[in-house]
């Protein structure tokens, strides 16, 4: 009960300066490498093709999160970009939108990717999975945290 307590009597007396410097030291403590670099690719608001792969009946999702974020960051280990986005989504620090015509192309190459031809083999056919286009972006919280961690502060 007492490490309750403390707690809370800490939270109350918190300025929003501490509350959000204690927010992000925790959200950074729970990052690999690798994930700090997705955000930063992500970090000047620009989205990144994502797509999912799902089961048409059913509807279980067979993989989640592939993207070219992770070669685009040149993280050390491309092939856990989906765990690193999921990860992120988790956190709060990035978030996933609706298609974006503009990625057209990103989306190609993405579809041709191993893991997600991989996805749909393991469904069966194209015609048997769904494949859901999706845009990856940093989220305001990300973007917050980007910025304190960069001196940013505008």
């Amino acid at each position: 009960m007492l490490f309750r307590s403390d707690l809370l009597d800490h939270a109350i007396s918190n300025s929003r300066s501490v509350a959000e410097r204690s927010l992000f030291t925790n959200l950074v403590g729970q990052l690999v490498p690798d994930e700090a670099l997705i955000l930063a690719a992500l970090a000047d608001g620009r989205g990144q093709a994502l797509m999912n792969v799902r089961r048409r009946t059913g509807g279980e999702y067979v993989l989640e999160g592939a993207s070219l974020v992770g070669r685009t960051a040149n993280v050390a280990l491309p092939m856990m970009t989906p765990v690193y986005v999921t990860h992120l989504l988790n956190l709060g620090l990035v978030e996933v939108d609706k298609e974006d015509p503009a990625l057209k192309d990103d989306y190609e190459i993405l579809s041709a990717e191993a893991e997600v031809v991989r996805a749909v083999k393991r469904v069966g056919s194209a015609m048997r999975s769904r494949i859901e286009r999706r845009t990856l972006l940093i989220s305001p919280v990300g973007a917050a945290l980007w910025a304190a961690s960069t001196g940013d502060q505008t």
